[in-house]
C-alpha cells in the first residue's frame, strides 16, 4: 500500500481465556475444512502470555497451513498455523472491536519506492510504542477507504505530531 498503517486500541481489553473458547485447550481443533476458519471469519488465536486473542482470517497459505489474521481488538497482524485456531463463543462476537486500522495522513514513501524502510518502520515504532497518543480523523484514503489521521505523542508537558517527529527522524 505505501502509506503507514496503525492499529489503534481503544480504552478497555478483550481477552478470552482457555475455558471461554468453545474447545478445551488440551483438545486441538482441526479447522482446515471448518467453516469458521473461512477468510473473514472472527475466531480466537493464541497470545504470547496465554490468553487468546480475537482475531479476523485475512487470507490462507494452504501451502503452509498457515493463516494471516488481523487482531480485531490490539491492532496489527501475525501469521499463524490454522491448527493453533479456536472457534469462540457466539457473546464474543457481539462484543465491539477495540481496534481500528488507519493511515497517518501525509506520510508516503519516496516516490520511488512502494513501501517504508525497515529504518523508517523501526523509527515510527519508537515513536509510538508505550506512548499516550491522541489520534484526529482528517479524511479518507480513496484507495482503501481507511481513515487519515494526525497523530499526536504526548510526551510529558508537550504534544508532538508524530508526522513532523518521523521527518525530523528520517
Amino acid at each position: 500500500m505505501g502509506l503507514i498503517q496503525f492499529g489503534l486500541r481503544f480504552h478497555y481489553d478483550v481477552k478470552i481465556t482457555a475455558r471461554e473458547t468453545e474447545i478445551p485447550r488440551k483438545n486441538p481443533l482441526v479447522v482446515c475444512a471448518a467453516f469458521w476458519a473461512e477468510v473473514g471469519t472472527i475466531c480466537a488465536a493464541p497470545a504470547l502470555d496465554g490468553a487468546w486473542l480475537r482475531a479476523e482470517v485475512n487470507r490462507h497459505f494452504e501451502e503452509t497451513g498457515e493463516v494471516e489474521l488481523r487482531y480485531v481488538d490490539y491492532g496489527g497482524y501475525d501469521r499463524v498455523k490454522i491448527n493453533q485456531l479456536r472457534k469462540i463463543r457466539s457473546d464474543f462476537l457481539s462484543l465491539p472491536f477495540q481496534a481500528t486500522e488507519v493511515l497517518l495522513d501525509n506520510v508516503v514513501p519516496l516516490a520511488d519506492e512502494d513501501h517504508f524502510s525497515p529504518q523508517a518502520d523501526a523509527a515510527v515504532a519508537e515513536m509510538t510504542k508505550g506512548a499516550v497518543l491522541v489520534a484526529q480523523a482528517t479524511d479518507y484514503d480513496s484507495a482503501t477507504g481507511l481513515p487519515l489521521v494526525e497523530l499526536w505523542n504526548l510526551m510529558g508537558d508537550e504534544v508532538r505530531l508524530v508526522t513532523y517527529l518521523f521527518l525530523q527522524h528520517c
